[in-house]
């Protein structure tokens, strides 16, 4: 633990004056009791990770230094004299010193060696060799003692690899780090400063300062790895091989010509640590990374079709983020991130980025696309400082947005649809991701309106909607919504349009007129924001459906069975795991989250990483029906498995008109075969319109 000066000027006092009491303390050093007791438990608890006896007092008020903390500061080169602050490392912070020890050991380690290093007694050095242990299972590494050889980490060399990138990268935030380093791996650092000073002048690049530091020390380890003969495993990069066409490979390789003699996939390692260092300046013109230019051009477009913004320098603002996505996009395509909490501790205390952060996350998918892989929330919580910086240059803030929740108990598909079609009704809201009512009775975050599918209790504005709504619905909900929010309506009132015809002309069918201009309008809005709209493109319902995955079977035995029976297709031709089936079992085991449509037919569902390989849906007809947990008789059970989180969108919403839909049902229900069924399914899917 770091001993401030506060609690080092308390240390001095309380050696220097044994017997003091509390007030005469708090005279000295001009402190509130409540100070001195905070800076007196800051001092024991690092005693404590020690094993020294911890500060007293007496009875009578008196501190009681015990002679053994003396003898182990003075031990420690601890100058009461000395104005530089003392340096006390915490347990977890001997864990990473002592693993960062034992990767870049040149010599046989045995505990009188961790135990000196660490300045620590031998038992506590046995109890930091156990909590290490623990701390490398993360990594799938662990220390076995060796005879011969003494303590060692074993396990495969790129992840060892990669633990060296995380202890560097942490343990220089630790106070004195920098200095703990060096001594821990009695390297010096200066000739990799040039080395790398060298390649940045070459490649017309600047690194941060912490990049420069972690890569100045990750070489310098793993060239001492290689020259123990631990050398990276050949296939470590699993066939990714495109950094061989960077200009950072073409430099590196030519300028460090000591390397010249390693293996290749040593060289591509060394090429790595460039690559995935973040940078503080670079000419973005030069950068050979067109794809990743065109996701970064999409995530901004759709950013702004989401928050109703515009970047002003869009081109600039595109290059700034390819300075710092590029290598992240190394670090997470060769997995060499490790999330963490760094950043989205800030992002989770501030209102405005948490609602920034929300966003980024549904914005950065083309980015997931092109490197297969999730974004950790870190990074997320990054990329959230960068679009926060624009928009703060450019004086907008999103405070004064409209923040919607949509409340839906259907399921994650349903839900989509009404927040998809809430979103178009109302495009100047910022729709936040949808939630179960589980979920929004412990939802703390800042929002302004409800839409939900079931009555719930809220201080602010509350709309109860269809899941699936008609068009006059819709015309209704956004007058209703816009004259509750005292918001300008830009479309003419059909008040006022029936008021000026009947001005000008004899009106027969008042009824049909009105009816005719509600579905106008809800066009008309419907036009204005379907210009950007993928709905046209997306597949249709027949594209998941084939006489191959449906079964028509007389009865099951309960709702169980009925869900493992219609799933046997998806788990025939490999788009779901077994685990996804017992999944959907488990989550549709009570009365609140089964999903379902219209009055026959239950969309079982679940996300992605319960065991979903690939899209797929299938479809049970029961001619008896089942009745499931929330007292819902259902004739017809249709799986979903979604991998592609938006492409099913237009299919569910087809589904969902066949599911509504009572004569389609019926000669759903009354099919002789699968042939027949999808007939019914298939027509369903050429007539909707989405």
């Amino acid at each position: 633990m770091f001993l401030d000066k506060r609690s080092l000027d308390m240390m001095k006092i309380l050696i220097q004056h044994p017997q003091i009491k509390s007030k005469e303390l708090e005279t000295l050093l001009s402190l509130t009791r409540r100070q001195i007791n905070y800076s007196v438990q800051k001092i024991n608890d690092s005693l404590e990770t020690l094993q020294l006896p911890k500060i007293q007092r007496s009875q009578n008020g008196h501190f009681i230094v015990d002679k053994q903390i003396t003898d182990y500061l003075t031990k420690s080169s601890f100058s009461i004299a000395a104005e530089k602050t003392y340096y006390i490392p915490t347990e977890r912070e001997r864990i990473l010193y002592l693993i960062l020890y034992l990767v870049a050991k040149t010599e046989d380690v045995s505990l009188t060696h961790v135990a000196e290093i660490l300045e620590v007694s031998k038992n506590t050095a046995l109890n930091d060799l156990k909590l290490a242990n623990e701390t490398l299972k993360e990594f799938d590494l662990e220390i076995l003692y060796s005879r011969v050889t003494g303590y060692n980490i074993v396990g495969e060399e790129i992840k060892i690899r990669k633990l060296i990138r995380v202890m560097i990268s942490k343990l220089l935030n630790v106070y004195q780090g920098n200095d703990s380093i060096a001594r821990i791996t009695d390297i010096s650092i200066d000739q990799a400063h040039d080395e790398i000073k060298s390649i940045e002048k070459k490649l017309n690049l600047h690194y941060t300062d912490q990049s420069f530091e972690i890569m100045s020390y990750v070489i310098l380890l793993n060239e001492r790895r290689v020259d123990q003969g631990h050398l990276l495993e050949l296939n470590f990069h699993h066939g990714l091989l495109e950094m061989n066409r960077t200009k950072e490979f073409r430099i590196t390789c030519e300028m460090l010509g000591k390397y010249k003699n390693w293996p290749q996939q040593e060289k591509e390692w060394l090429v790595l640590q460039f690559l995935t260092a973040s940078l503080q300046y670079t000419d973005v013109e030069e950068m050979e990374d067109d794809t990743l230019v065109a996701a970064i051009s999409d995530m901004v477009r759709l950013f702004e079709e989401k928050s109703y913004v515009t970047i002003e320098d869009k081109k600039t603002f595109i290059n700034k983020l390819l300075l710092h996505l590029r290598p992240a996009y190394y670090r997470l395509k060769y997995h060499l991130t490790f999330d963490s909490d760094t950043y989205h501790h800030f992002i989770e205390g501030n209102e405005s980025y948490s609602l920034l952060f929300n966003l980024i996350k549904e914005v950065v998918i083309p980015i997931e696309k092109l490197i297969h892989e999730k974004i950790p929330k870190n990074e997320l919580s990054l990329i959230s400082f960068f679009f926060g910086a624009e928009l703060m240059r450019q004086g907008i803030t999103l405070d004064n947005k409209v923040y919607a929740l949509v409340v839906c108990a259907n399921g994650i598909s349903i839900s989509k649809i009404l927040r998809l079609t809430l979103s178009k009704l109302f495009p100047n809201f910022v729709f936040l991701p949808a939630l179960s009512i589980r979920e929004f009775k412990k939802y703390q975050k800042r929002y302004d309106i409800v839409f939900t599918t079931v009555p719930i209790n809220s201080d602010k504005p509350v709309f109860l909607v269809n899941a699936l709504m008609t068009d006059v619905e819709k015309t209704s909900l956004s007058h209703q919504v816009l004259k509750e929010l005292g918001l300008k309506d830009d479309q003419f009132s059909i008040e006022e349009v029936m008021k000026v015809v009947k001005n000008h002309t004899t009106v027969t069918d008042e009824i049909a007129l009105r009816r005719a201009l509600e579905k106008l309008i809800v066009q008309q809005i419907q036009t204005e924001n379907d210009r950007n709209s993928i709905d046209a493109t997306l597949p249709s319902l027949e594209h998941y459906f084939s006489d191959e995955v449906i079964q028509i079977v007389d009865q099951v035995t309960d709702w169980k069975e009925a869900i493992r029976v219609a799933c046997q297709p998806l788990l025939d031709k490999n788009a779901i795991t077994p685990d996804y089936i017992e999944a959907l079992i488990e989550q549709n085991d009570t009365s609140e989250t089964y999903s379902f449509l219209g009055k026959e037919m239950a969309i079982p569902h679940a996300a992605t990483e319960k065991g979903v390989i690939s899209d797929s849906f299938a479809m049970l007809i029961l001619k008896k029906p089942v009745l499931f947990r929330n007292n819902k008789k259902v004739s017809i059970v249709t799986p979903l498995a979604i991998y592609n989180q938006t492409l099913h969108l237009k299919a569910v919403n087809q589904l969902a008109g066949l599911a509504e839909d009572n004569e389609r049902i019926t000669r759903l229900l009354s099919a002789k075969d699968p042939f027949e069924a999808f007939q019914v399914i298939k027509n369903e899917s050429q007539e909707s319109i989405v």
